[in-house]
């Protein structure tokens, strides 16, 4: 998935320490050449700063 292509609610799911981890996207914001993409999981909300045409391995939910 491209971090330019992403949408508030759209959700995708990656493997992190041999689970399944859910995320939802919150809340995009561009500054600049940068995305902040803010993220909830089960381990709770954070953001990331993201190159436009930065690329998520993930399969989307």
């Amino acid at each position: 998935m491209i971090i330019r292509d992403l949408q508030p609610g759209d959700c995708f799911a990656q493997h992190l320490d041999g689970q399944t981890v859910r995320f939802e996207v919150i809340a995009i914001q561009t500054t600049g050449r940068q995305i902040q993409v803010t993220f909830r999981s089960p381990m709770g909300i954070s953001s990331a700063n993201y190159h436009r045409n930065a690329y998520i391995a993930a399969s989307r939910h």
